[in-house]
């Protein structure tokens, strides 16, 4: 008869605690004790019960009662239309945002995209550019450029976004 590892091992565990030796005692002194401390407590807990049904409240709430009941009630309707005023201002989550159409925000505009070379081909790139920065004065003609950028043969590619559909026209 083969016997596997682990009931070996079950059986090694029930003859340990098996023939460990427990000592008895006489639990009935305490007991009691605790009886007689659960009854105090049971006694005392029916008095608080019985006292509470004997306080009665008024039958007509004073003037004085409906008048801060009132205040109350007309604080709770000011607190609840600040609540839904503010209620669009509170910041979005993270499902919120996820949930809008791409680029809702964004308006479609032109861009307008000059490409520039020089006509002298010993000039480089980085020459060019400041001949163009030096030609229109940026600071006094208001003119603005918002991407620059070099490219081959001596030619810089300068892009610019228009402010609103005039501009385009």
């Amino acid at each position: 008869m083969k016997r596997n590892k682990r009931t070996n091992k079950t059986d090694e565990y029930r003859t340990l605690y098996s023939t460990s030796t427990h000592t008895q005692q006489d639990l009935t002194p305490v007991i009691e004790t605790l009886n007689e401390k659960m009854e105090i407590v049971l006694s005392e807990l029916r008095t608080l019960r019985d006292s509470a049904k004997t306080v009665a409240s008024p039958k007509k709430p004073s003037l004085e009662t409906k008048m801060a009941l009132q205040e109350v009630k007309q604080t709770l309707n000011t607190i609840k239309e600040g609540v839904t005023k503010l209620a669009p201002l509170a910041p979005n989550t993270y499902a919120q945002v996820t949930a809008r159409p791409k680029n809702e925000g964004v308006e479609k505009r032109p861009n307008h995209t000059l490409i520039i070379s020089s006509r002298n081909p010993q000039e480089t790139s980085e020459q060019v550019l400041i001949k163009i920065k030096d030609s229109l004065d940026l600071k006094k003609s208001g003119a603005r450029m918002e991407k620059v950028r070099k490219a081959r043969n001596q030619k810089i590619v300068v892009r610019k976004r228009a402010r609103n559909l005039h501009e385009c026209q």
